[in-house]
């Protein structure tokens, strides 16, 4: 994170075995893709939920079979998502440059109102994303313009080789005063 003073990032972890974590990738490879340019710097961190989902190989064959392009660390111990104190797959971390935490998020959704913070942070204007997805159908692009979508059961257990080792799905959200909303935005400073 040093390295990455003066610029916004966002940390998103999940677990190539979770549905809820691979429905939101396709969010999070857009966002980098759409903002890397005006400095957003996206980073993964995949925290496996069992054994199977922590074995290099798999992931990286998981990494080339998302297209997943920005930097993912791999966290087989789960060292940094106990430094994070992290809850549940998927959960995403926005920065501001100064390094102080601007806006989180555990679980699905909120796509709108992390890209609303992305483009804050960046001072950017640009139309937000519209859904890429939804809890029926997961599409991820692929390049080029190609586009497929399947139900999140053929995602998982299908196309993504899920094992029956790693069977615990879980996806945390939490509610901190204001609105019922799982997000939670937190202004440099406070």
């Amino acid at each position: 994170m040093n390295r990455l003073q003066g610029r916004p990032v966002l940390i998103e972890f999940w677990d190539h075995l979770t549905p809820n974590s691979l429905r939101t990738l396709p969010y999070t490879q857009a966002w980098h893709e759409r903002y890397r340019g005006d400095g957003l710097q996206v980073v993964g961190v995949h925290s496996p939920s069992c054994a199977a989902a922590g074995e290099r190989a798999a992931v990286e064959a998981a990494l080339a079979r998302l297209g997943l392009t920005y930097p993912v660390l791999l966290d087989p111990d789960m060292e940094v998502w106990r430094e994070y104190e992290n809850r549940g797959w998927p959960a995403r971390y926005l920065f501001d440059g100064r390094g102080y935490l601007f806006e989180y998020h555990y679980g699905e959704g909120a796509y709108r109102e992390t890209e609303l913070a992305i483009r804050h942070l960046l001072g950017v204007e640009r139309e937000p994303l519209g859904q890429l997805g939804s809890h029926d159908t997961w599409s991820v692009s692929r390049g080029a313009g190609d586009t497929w979508s399947v139900p999140p059961q053929r995602t998982y257990r299908a196309l993504l080789g899920a094992s029956s080792e790693c069977s615990r799905v879980s996806s945390s959200r939490r509610t901190t005063g204001g609105p019922s909303s799982s997000t939670t935005t937190q202004h440099p400073g406070q």
